[in-house]
């Protein structure tokens, strides 16, 4: 079964996106606030985290550079939403491994994510 992290500052967006994933056999856990993610990654070892770029007082383009900066947690598909395009170069800078644009469908989620799941 698919383990996907979802980090994103607004719980309603937290809950469609589990409930989509869970609807299509995923196992999920959501977060609001990325204070302490990278232990929540060793504990439910995802497949996948969806991580929303805009966060209050952070940046998910930095927090996506550490996680794949660190040996452990590297391997981890990451996949960066947002309501605000995003230019590829700017992606691959921060190591992201895709990005996908608010508002998207549900087929758009559930293809993304089964795409970078391992």
């Amino acid at each position: 079964m698919t383990r996907v992290l979802v980090i994103d500052d607004n719980q309603t967006i937290l809950d469609i996106v589990a409930d989509i994933l869970r609807h299509n056999n995923a196992q999920v856990k959501t977060i609001l606030n990325p204070d302490g993610v990278e232990e929540v990654l060793q504990l439910f070892r995802p497949h996948v985290l969806l991580l929303d770029v805009s966060l209050p007082g952070y940046d998910g383009r930095n927090i996506c550079r550490e996680i794949k900066s660190n040996p452990a947690l590297g391997k981890i598909s990451i996949i960066l939403f947002s309501a605000n395009p995003m230019e590829p170069e700017s992606v691959a800078d921060a190591y992201a491994d895709d990005f996908l644009e608010k508002p998207f469908s549900m087929d758009e989620l559930v293809e993304i994510v089964q795409q970078y799941s391992r």
